[in-house]
């Protein structure tokens, strides 16, 4: 019996684990068994979307429920085994990990842990900001949003209420997007000026979204200050305390909260023999996505480093989670009979970005789309993936509820 274990049921240990079973459904002597420490697969893709959403018309199972699919429901009906448990270590030697107390055998391993949130050594930033990586994070954040705004609803003279957003990249742009349509409805219900609650994003790069499209940039940062929210470039932060950021310029930003998106790192792999890592702690990989220097581990998703055949490095987003998990379920098999599948490439690099509501931007294919239609585009290929996981039919019925719950907001 050939044992294939994947650790991690994110974007890409999911993608992974359900191609493997499409490839070996009909093969009784290869075992797929899947680890995760929740039993239940998040959909970080809308954390900004629950961290806007009103609590008091939604309902918390509700948001709960919009963003967490439950493991079972995803592997009912298939040849997949699922153990809840945190991976502590790999002991390549004896091709076992440690899943609390238990051990598990393995003849291949995918470890597809994730990441954590970066904050680059910076003084502070830990300790007085906001995260945004999981459901309690994005809970956290809406409601110290509406403290703020309550601890000053009786003043006599308002005070300005004041989001900081530490970093212009995908996550920040949409969370200040979807920050700025939810202080309408807080200010609406506090009977708060809403003139006097700024949203701003402070980003170190001349551009928002760096390393992308510099006109999907540009039209990013028009439509955020149509909505208000101001934008701060070439501005990185050196330091923070309770109540100010100190950028590396020695100015200093006021803010009642603070929400970190300005980075992510690679969890932590413990193993009996370490791997191979960047300095973000990313695990390097060959170029069929193995660990380097181990043939039976395949590391996906953001703890992996992935490079195609022109060096280029996969960037740390859902999409090409998935397609790492989904090249990996076509090549693993191959590599089982000792012959040599295509090397990894992500290929292009389409995109679409959403910014406040239903207006969002995509970009690939030869297109390049603003408005109301990238958002619909958003619908569909949620769909589509959501579909991989339960059906086409349950896969429309979740978004459409999904759409329901987020869109009260908008």
């Amino acid at each position: 019996m050939t044992k294939i274990v994947v650790v991690g049921a994110g974007f890409a240990g999911l993608s992974a684990i359900l191609g493997l079973e499409k490839q070996f459904r009909d093969n009784k002597n290869v075992s797929l068994t899947l680890v995760d420490k929740h039993d239940y697969h998040l959909f970080t893709s809308n954390l900004y979307e629950v961290a806007a959403a009103d609590e008091e018309a939604t309902g918390m199972d509700q948001l709960k429920k919009s963003i967490g699919l439950p493991i079972e429901e995803i592997i009912k009906g298939k040849r997949i085994s699922f153990i809840k448990g945190e991976m502590l270590f790999v002991d390549q030697q004896q091709k076992k990990i440690k899943v609390g107390v238990r051990e598990i055998e393995y003849d291949y391993l995918i470890v597809s842990v994730g990441s954590r949130t970066e904050y680059f050594g910076i003084e502070g930033a830990e300790k007085y900001s906001l995260s945004l990586k999981s459901l309690k994070d994005a809970l956290r954040l809406r409601n110290a949003v509406e403290f703020a705004v309550q601890a000053h609803k009786n003043d006599m003279v308002k005070q300005y209420v004041r989001i900081a957003v530490a970093g212009g990249g995908y996550s920040g742009v949409e969370v200040a997007g979807e920050m700025a349509k939810l202080c309408n409805f807080i200010a609406w219900k506090n009977s708060y000026p809403r003139e006097k609650i700024e949203i701003s994003i402070i980003e170190a790069a001349n551009q928002l979204i760096p390393g992308f499209d510099k006109r999907a940039s540009d039209d990013v940062f028009q439509k955020l200050t149509e909505l208000g929210v101001r934008v701060k470039l070439i501005s990185p932060i050196f330091k923070v305390d309770q109540h100010f950021i100190e950028l590396v310029t020695k100015e200093r930003v006021a803010y009642d909260v603070l929400v970190w998106t300005a980075g992510v790192s690679a969890l932590t792999i413990s193993a009996q023999q370490p791997f191979i890592v960047d300095r973000r702690g990313h695990v390097e990989t060959d170029e069929f996505l193995r660990a380097k220097g181990s043939e039976l581990i395949f590391v996906v998703g953001d703890a992996g480093l992935a490079k195609d055949a022109q060096g280029k490095i996969s960037p740390d987003t859902a999409q090409a989670a998935v397609f790492k998990g989904k090249y990996v379920a076509k090549a693993l098999p191959v590599l089982m009979q000792n012959k040599k599948p295509a090397g990894f490439s992500f290929g292009g690099n389409p995109f679409i970005v959403s910014v406040g509501g239903k207006w969002g931007i995509f970009k690939g294919g030869g297109m390049y789309v603003t408005g109301f239609l990238p958002y619909l585009l958003r619908l569909g290929a949620n769909i589509h993936y959501y579909a991989s996981l339960i059906g086409w039919f349950k896969a429309v019925k979740y978004v459409l509820f999904q759409t329901r719950v987020y869109s009260r907001n908008d």
